[in-house]
């Protein structure tokens, strides 16, 4: 007969200032966004809003992929338009 170990444990969510932070954090240790504007917005339901302006899809698709990546984020709404100075 074997024998099974339950070892889940639940934890609470991050709050929207956890996930906002740990987004903004990310932002500014990526070389790619260092000196592009941008907003970073989070809700209690994981809602998460990035909005400013930078100047290339690498740089717009680096920002999204931070919102995705930090804890307690359901949703991002794109807000980021990107202006190419070509």
């Amino acid at each position: 007969m074997a024998g099974i170990d339950n070892a889940i444990t639940l934890t609470q969510a991050p709050g929207a200032r956890e996930a906002a932070d740990a987004i903004s954090g990310a932002l500014r240790r990526d070389a790619a966004l260092a000196a592009e504007v941008r907003s970073v917005e989070a809700s209690c339901g994981g809602l998460v809003i990035v909005s400013g302006t930078v100047s290339s899809w690498a740089a717009h698709d680096h920002a999204m992929a931070a919102a995705w990546s930090a804890p307690g984020v359901t949703q991002v709404e794109d807000r980021i338009r990107v202006e190419s100075s070509l």
